[in-house]
């Protein structure tokens, strides 16, 4: 039995180290994954908000046909 429980422990011991060298190559990839994505987002960020410049042109076009009419 003790032959066959050294097999089955090195056979664990094989299995377990190849599923932990699989989740680090997924943490490392989730890493680099979330980075990109952040440094996309804050980009995006800035074209989300309105430009100030043309809310104020809409208004006093509003306010001079308002005026003409």
């Amino acid at each position: 039995w003790t032959a066959c429980a050294a097999r089955m422990r090195d056979y664990d011991e094989a299995m377990v180290r190849g599923w932990k060298e699989e989740i680090d190559t997924l943490l490392v990839f989730a890493g680099l994954f979330s980075a990109v994505v952040t440094a996309f987002n804050i980009e995006a960020y800035h074209l989300l908000q309105e430009d100030p410049s043309e809310t104020s042109v809409r208004i006093l076009q509003q306010i001079s046909q308002q005026l003409s009419a």
